[in-house]
C-alpha cells in the first residue's frame, strides 16, 4: 500500500465512521484490508475501493469489523467503577425514578453487563442499560450475554451469582441482568438515536482513540447534550486532552477522568 492509497483510505474511513489512523499504523490498516479483499476474491486495492463504494450500506459494516479491534474486557478500568459506586450510586439509591446508563461503543458488551451487574444488586428494576455499537456481529454477541471462562477472570467475586454456565467453558448472564440492557447499532457520528438529556450516566472509553482530536471534542459535546442535568461523564485517562464544557465539572476521584453536568 503506497502512502497516497493510504491516505485516501483514510478520507473515505474518516468520512463514513469518523475513524482515522496515523501513518506508523498503515502495516495495521494494509494487513486488515488485504485479509477482507482475500474473502471477496480480490487482488488490487482499487477494485475493492470500487467494490465498496458500490455496496456502501452492505460492506461498511463487514470492512469496519475488520479495522477496529473490539477488546472489550469485563470491569476493564477498575477505579471508573470505583468511582460510580463510591460518588454516584449513593444519589441514585435516593432518588425514586428510572436510572438510564449509556455504554458509547460497547464491542461485545462486556462493558454493559459490567454496570449493570454493579447497580442492579441496588437499584434493581430501576436500573436501564443501553449500549451501541456500529458493529452489527459485536452487538449479536452481546444480546446472547455468553462468554468464555478466561473473558470472566475479572468478574468480582460479588457478582459472580448472575453467571450461569452455558455449556462447557462457556457462561451466559443471569436473566435479571440482560433484562436491564438494551443493545442498538448506532454509529456515534449520528447521535439523533439517542435522545437529549435522557442519561444519568454516559461511559464512554477506549474509543475516542480512533478519532483525531478536533472530532473527539465534537463527540464529547454531543454526549453532554445527552446527558439530564447532574449526570454524568466517564471516560479513559489520557483519551482526550484539553477538552472543557461549561456545563461540565471534572469530578475528583483518583485515577478516573469524569465529569458531572452542572447545568
Amino acid at each position: 500500500m503506497e502512502d497516497r492509497e493510504f491516505h485516501a483510505m483514510n478520507a473515505l474511513l474518516e468520512r463514513r465512521v469518523g475513524i482515522r489512523y496515523a501513518l506508523p499504523q498503515k502495516g495495521f490498516v494494509k494487513s486488515r484490508l488485504q485479509r477482507r479483499m482475500q474473502e471477496l476474491g480480490m487482488e488490487n486495492l482499487e477494485a475493492y475501493v470500487r467494490y465498496l463504494l458500490a455496496h456502501e450500506d452492505k460492506e461498511w459494516p463487514y470492512l469496519y469489523d475488520h479495522l477496529v479491534i473490539h477488546d472489550s474486557r469485563f470491569f476493564r478500568h477498575g477505579p471508573s467503577f470505583a468511582l460510580i459506586q463510591d460518588a454516584l450510586l449513593p444519589y441514585w439509591r435516593q432518588i425514586h425514578r428510572p436510572v438510564r446508563v449509556w455504554s458509547v461503543g460497547c464491542a461485545t458488551g462486556e462493558e454493559p453487563y459490567s454496570l449493570a451487574m454493579t447497580l442492579y444488586a441496588s437499584l434493581k428494576e430501576r436500573v436501564h442499560v443501553f449500549g451501541n455499537d456500529i458493529s452489527m456481529a459485536s452487538l449479536r454477541q452481546a444480546q446472547r450475554g455468553i462468554y468464555p471462562l478466561r473473558k470472566l477472570k475479572d468478574v468480582p467475586w460479588a457478582f459472580k451469582h448472575y453467571l450461569r454456565k452455558a455449556g462447557a467453558g462457556f457462561y451466559q448472564m443471569a436473566p435479571e441482568i440482560r433484562k436491564r440492557i438494551a443493545f442498538f447499532c448506532c454509529n456515534v457520528l449520528h447521535m439523533a438515536c439517542v435522545a437529549r438529556e435522557s442519561m444519568d450516566l454516559i461511559v464512554c472509553q477506549n474509543l475516542l482513540l480512533y478519532f483525531s482530536q478536533g472530532r473527539r471534542r465534537a463527540l464529547l459535546d454531543q454526549l453532554t447534550m445527552r446527558l439530564r442535568q447532574g449526570g454524568s461523564l466517564i471516560l479513559a485517562p489520557g483519551e482526550v486532552n484539553g477538552w472543557s464544557h461549561p456545563a461540565m465539572a471534572r469530578i475528583p476521584y483518583p485515577c478516573t477522568l469524569a465529569f458531572q453536568k452542572n447545568r
